[in-house]
């Protein structure tokens, strides 16, 4: 059975799945009872990097999945700027994976990594969190996130345009 995932379309959902967790991680091991350090106690290093690497993948597909209600939404609430999903049926095999490398592998990371962002900063605010980001922390991370949504914003306007036969901008 062949495997559909391409390594760039794993790394579009892996990655941000990853940043998620990493952030909150990172508050974990700052805070006064590390649940990541006890579960490393309990089970072992690889046991525990094993089950990071997994659940950073599990994250990654629910943010993605978060991405596919908000896409749904944007159709019901605005078809105007709706992606007509049929170019999936209409497109030659060379035009649909033209589509994914240049648009919607990048379209789907960068929409991905923002919600990381967003998620992942605002589990500082939960009380079991001792540890708070330093201000220069947020500055970085808000224009990240600034920088993400606006490629994403970019690149699905181009995907709806092609989605309808319409050429991207230049």
């Amino acid at each position: 059975m062949p495997f559909s995932l391409k390594p760039h379309q794993l790394v579009a959902h892996w990655i941000p799945g990853f940043l998620v967790l990493a952030i909150v991680l990172l508050f974990d091991l700052k805070s006064d009872h590390s649940h990541f350090n006890h579960i490393v106690e309990v089970v072992g290093k690889a046991t525990a990097g094993l089950a990071f690497a997994v659940t950073a993948f599990v994250a990654g597909q629910f943010l993605d999945a978060l991405r596919n209600l908000i896409e749904e939404l944007i159709s019901i609430v605005c078809p105007k700027h709706a992606i007509c999903w049929a170019y999936i049926w209409e497109f030659s095999s060379e035009k649909l994976d033209k589509m994914d490398d240049f648009y919607f592998t990048y379209y789907v990371f960068d929409f991905n990594l923002a919600l990381a962002l967003v998620f992942g900063l605002a589990s500082q605010f939960l009380p079991s969190f001792s540890w708070h980001l330093p201000v220069w922390v947020w500055y970085v991370a808000v224009a990240a996130l600034s920088i993400f949504v606006l490629d994403a914003l970019s690149l699905r306007a181009d995907i709806v345009r092609l989605s309808k036969g319409v050429p991207p901008r230049k």
